[in-house]
């Protein structure tokens, strides 16, 4: 009989981590951005700040609430004037972003980018606001490195009419084994359907973790989330010369434009990989 083997990275085993990986979706839904963030929740989340200069985004976290407030305040009583189109280049760099939690509706997540403020939804308003001092106004207590575009709603200035804009994506480091055998089973919607076959000739373990992978003039690149996608930190372990059955969720990434993409499943021990044709009409938007 075939087992599945469960290891709980926790010391406590009746306890699952959550992991959320950032995209931009949010179940808040306001016309202006005053609104927007009237809805964050400083008493019961953090907030966090991205800047990207170009090349890497660092990431700062602010849990003094009455500064949260305070910056939030400032933010609300930027007049902001909405617009149909934000083309957003590389060269308008920096960026910056953040992310707030709030409540029962989720998280506040806005990019702000080449004089743009850009919602979860998507919409985009003007926005004139000087972020450089808010790096040295308040006591930001952690600080992270992320190599890349690595802001919250970063989907939005990364896909445009014709597809991908590689300025704004980061190659990928994954690297795959071809040992492990991905095939598809289904196809509905965005839902993907695989059956993973281990010929490492090892026991594999791997977890929840996974990305998609767009392949552009030769190389790939990994592409961000459309919609935050909560993974558990957990691990299977899949047997040698076994097969399992895992269904995976594309609309996390929005459409896909025409082009060749790769799902990766993430694993500290190996790589696997499925690779894939897509169009527009393949994958609706999911709202």
């Amino acid at each position: 009989m075939k087992k599945l083997f469960i290891l709980l990275f926790s010391f406590i085993i009746a306890f699952t981590t959550i992991a959320p990986l950032t995209g931009c979706g949010s179940k808040v839904s306001k016309k202006e951005v005053s609104d927007y963030l009237a809805n964050a929740s400083p008493e019961t989340s953090a907030l966090t700040f991205y800047v990207y200069d170009g090349s890497t985004t660092t990431i700062r976290y602010l849990f003094d609430k009455k500064s949260i407030r305070e910056l939030l305040s400032d933010l609300s009583k930027v007049k902001a004037l909405p617009v149909a189109d934000y083309g957003v280049s590389k060269a308008a760099a920096p960026f910056y972003g953040i992310s707030i939690g709030a409540g029962d509706l989720g998280e506040i997540n806005i990019l702000f980018a080449g004089g743009y403020a850009i919602l979860g939804d998507g919409r985009g308003y003007e926005f004139d606001y000087d972020f450089g001092g808010v790096e040295n106004r308040y006591a930001w207590q952690e600080t992270d490195y992320i190599g890349g575009l690595a802001l919250p709603c970063s989907y939005y200035i990364s896909l445009g009419q014709k597809g991908w804009k590689q300025e704004f994506l980061t190659p990928s480091d994954s690297d795959v084994n071809t040992h492990l055998v991905v095939a598809p089973i289904s196809e509905s919607g965005s839902l993907l359907e695989l059956q993973v076959t281990n010929g490492l000739g090892m026991d594999w373990r791997y977890g929840e973790y996974w990305h998609l992978e767009a392949f552009l003039d030769g190389t790939w690149y990994n592409l961000p989330l459309k919609k935050d996608h909560i993974v558990h930190d957990i691990a299977f372990e899949l047997p040698m010369g076994e097969s399992r059955k895992h269904t995976y969720d594309l609309g996390y990434y929005g459409d896909l434009p025409a082009g060749t993409y790769r799902l990766v499943i993430d694993s500290s021990d190996a790589n696997a990989a499925y690779v894939f044709k897509s169009t527009f009409s393949n994958f609706p938007p999911r709202k």
